[in-house]
């Protein structure tokens, strides 16, 4: 029998402006006024926690803090156990490199391509 997972999702904020941010973001939801709770998490610290509606709410937040200078930390529980730190939100997009390292890296290939042809 397949045992059903009730997950929840929260937002934790680093400082004050995040707070706000999130507070402002939460404003006209149904019921957000419970949802901000000081929770013992599993790493036995207790945060204060926004209880979000679900993951594409906690990402969109989380993805965007860059541009609104928010520091943020996205946790989650399941089954009504005690809210961890999710640490797999979202892949980094590999960094575009510049001229001068893609010429650093083919003089490398050269270079060890002649000392291999020297042998």
């Amino acid at each position: 029998m397949t045992k059903i997972r009730n997950t929840k999702w929260f937002i934790h904020c680093l400082d004050s402006a995040s707070n706000e941010f999130v507070a402002r973001a939460m404003d006209g939801l149904h019921g957000t006024t419970d949802k901000f709770k000081l929770t013992m998490c599993s790493d036995g610290i207790k945060h204060h926690l926004y209880e979000v509606p679900d993951y594409k709410f906690a990402n969109r937040l989380f993805l965007s803090q860059g541009q609104l200078r928010a520091k943020l930390q996205i946790f989650t529980s399941q089954n009504d156990g005690k809210p961890k730190a999710w640490e797999t939100v979202v892949k980094k997009k590999k960094q575009k490199i510049g001229l001068p390292e893609i010429k650093r890296r083919s003089d490398a290939i050269v270079r060890s391509a002649l000392q291999h042809r020297q042998r």
